[in-house]
C-alpha cells in the first residue's frame, strides 16, 4: 500500500499494521518486487520474512544470471523450477523446497566455460525436491 499525503506539509498518513518502510515503498519488499517484476516473474508471494513462494512454476531460463541478488530468497516453488541456460555459479537463493521438477543443465554455447556443474549431492543438500532432476 502506498503512502498518501494528507495535506500540502506533505504528511503521509501510515495504516495500522503496516511497517512504514512497505508504506513509503522503502526496504526490501519493493526491492524483490522489482527484480521479481524485472525477470516476469508474477505468481509469487512474499513472506513475511521475505522469502519468496512461487505458487507455480519458476522460470529463469536464459536469464544471464549467475547467482542471485542477497536480497533474493525463493523457499517454496509449487511447481517446477527451471534455471537451465544460466552460468550459476551458487545455489545460495535457490527454493528450498521444489514441488516439482529441478532443471539446471549447463549451456551448449563456448562463452559459458566458467559453468559450475553442480553434483546431484550438492543439489540435494540444500534443496528438497520432489520431481526428476535435470542436471
Amino acid at each position: 500500500m502506498k503512502a498518501k499525503t494528507v495535506d500540502s506539509m506533505g504528511f503521509y498518513q501510515f495504516y495500522k499494521g503496516t511497517p512504514p518502510l512497505s508504506t513509503l515503498d522503502l526496504g526490501q519488499i519493493p526491492e524483490i518486487e522489482a527484480w521479481l517484476k524485472k525477470y516476469n516473474i508474477s505468481n509469487y508471494r512474499i513472506n513475511t520474512d521475505g522469502t519468496i513462494n512461487i505458487l507455480g512454476d519458476l522460470n529463469l531460463i536464459n536469464k544471464g544470471l549467475t547467482e542471485l541478488p542477497d536480497y533474493i530468497k525463493f523457499e517454496t516453488v509449487y511447481g517446477s523450477f527451471y534455471g537451465h541456460n544460466n552460468n550459476w555459479q551458487s545455489l545460495e537463493g535457490l527454493p528450498k523446497d521444489i514441488r516439482g521438477n529441478f532443471e539446471l543443465y549447463a549451456p551448449w554455447d563456448p562463452l559459458y566455460l566458467t559453468y559450475k556443474k553442480f553434483t546431484r549431492d550438492e543439489i540435494i543438500e540444500k534443496i528438497n525436491i520432489q520431481g526428476r532432476f535435470l542436471i
